[in-house]
C-alpha cells in the first residue's frame, strides 16, 4: 500500500497517530535535512512557487531506502502583515524530483489539526508523496533532492511577509520512509518528547503594489527637497 493511500486513509479514519502505530515500528533521527532559508515575492493577488526540498547535511554514509516522505506545514503572519497567504497546492517537483516513480498527484489535505499547538495555532497543511513501487532514492553525502512545488497565493492588497514552518508532534507525522514503511524524523524536524517540533523553512514576501512604490518615492523626493530648502541660508542685501 502507497503512503499517499496508507496516510490519506488512515487521516480520514483515524488520524495520523493511529497511521503510524499501525506501522509498527519506532521513529528514530535521521541526518536528512528539510532545507532551509528559502525565499518567495509574490504581487499582492498573484500566485507563485516555492520548491521544499531535503538534503544528506551530515551523514557520512548515504542514505540509500527514501521511498516516501510526508511534512506538516504552517504559513505564519509576521508581525505587521495585512491580508493573507495561503497554501493552496501541492505539485510534483518540476526538476531534480526525489522520487523516481511517484503518485499523482501528491497529498495535499488542508484544514488538519496538530496534537500539541506549534507557533501558536493547531492548524496545519498535511503534504506527502510516495513511489508507486518499491524504488528507493539514494542520497549521498551533501546531495539535495526537491520533493514538492508548493502553490502560494497572496490576496490582493496583501502587505508584509509569512513564515513557512515544517512541523511534527506526537502524530507522527513529519516523516520520510523506507519501502518497507520504516518511518524516520528528519534531523532538524524532530518530534520532540512529544511536543511540537518546528523548523523555519523560508519566508514568504507580498511585493508592494507599483503604484504605491511610485506614490511612496514622490512623497520621499518631495520631503528631502522641502528638508533642503528650508536649510538654506537667506541671503543678506547689503546697501550703500
Amino acid at each position: 500500500m502507497s503512503l499517499r493511500i496508507r496516510i490519506g486513509h488512515m487521516l480520514a479514519m483515524v488520524g495520523p497517530f493511529l497511521a503510524l502505530a499501525v506501522l509498527g515500528t519506532a521513529v528514530h533521527a535521521s541526518p536528512l535535512n528539510v532545507d532551509t532559508g528559502k525565499t518567495l515575492s509574490l504581487n499582492p493577488g498573484d500566485t507563485g512557487t516555492l520548491t521544499l526540498s531535503l538534503t544528506n547535511e551530515n551523514s557520512g554514509v548515504p542514505i540509500t531506502t527514501f521511498n516516501s516522505w510526508a511534512m506538516g506545514l504552517q504559513l505564519i503572519p509576521n508581525m505587521g502583515a495585512t491580508g493573507t497567504a495561503t497554501l493552496v497546492s501541492g505539485a510534483l517537483p518540476a526538476i531534480n524530483p526525489a522520487l523516481a516513480d511517484p503518485e499523482d498527484p501528491p497529498l495535499f489535505l488542508t484544514g488538519q489539526t496538530l496534537g500539541v499547538a506549534a507557533n501558536g495555532t493547531t492548524d496545519y497543511t498535511l503534504v506527502s508523496s510516495s513511489n508507486q513501487s518499491a524504488a528507493e532514492t539514494t542520497f549521498a553525502l551533501g546531495q539535495t533532492y526537491n520533493i514538492m512545488d508548493l502553490g502560494i497565493e497572496m490576496s490582493p492588497g496583501a502587505t508584509g511577509s509569512w513564515s513557512l514552518y515544517g512541523v511534527n508532534d506526537a502524530n507522527g507525522f513529519g516523516v520520510w520512509l523506507s519501502s518497507a514503511f520504516s518511518p524516520t524524523n528528519y534531523g532538524n524536524l524532530p518530534s520532540v518528547n512529544g511536543d511540537g517540533g518546528t523548523v523555519l523553512i523560508g519566508t514568504v514576501s507580498a511585493v508592494p503594489e507599483p503604484s504605491g512604490v511610485v506614490l511612496a518615492a514622490s512623497a520621499l523626493a518631495a520631503a528631502c527637497w522641502y528638508t533642503r530648502r528650508s536649510r538654506r541660508v537667506p541671503s543678506v542685501e547689503v546697501r550703500s
